[in-house]
């Protein structure tokens, strides 16, 4: 019961944020925080080398490794399109196929 009366405070707290919007006044804005997915397993998932994986999906292959071994971190952009690629793969190959000319 606790969880359900804390999901209708958010559903009550957002619809107050939208009729603060439609009023013109300034909503509270929202911010997530990405967690890193384990790279080197996403890939191994996915049945892919480094640079298969770099190449899919439009990465550096060296630095796919230096995550990998942990000498280097993806900055937060980075993060979501690595969360994405985790959640959804073939969406995001999808979007990144190029018509052929």
């Amino acid at each position: 019961m606790p969880r359900q009366r804390s999901i209708v405070r958010e559903i009550i707290a957002g619809l107050k944020e939208v009729e603060k919007d439609r009023q013109g006044k300034p909503a509270k804005l929202v911010t997530y925080r990405v967690r890193l997915p384990n790279i080197k397993a996403l890939r191994q998932k996915l049945k892919l080398t480094q640079t298969e994986f770099a190449r899919r999906y439009c990465l550096n292959a060296r630095t796919v490794q230096d995550w990998e071994q942990g000498r280097a971190q993806p900055d937060p952009m980075v993060r979501a399109y690595l969360t994405v690629i985790a959640h959804n793969p073939r969406a995001v190959e999808k979007a990144l196929a190029m018509p052929k000319a």
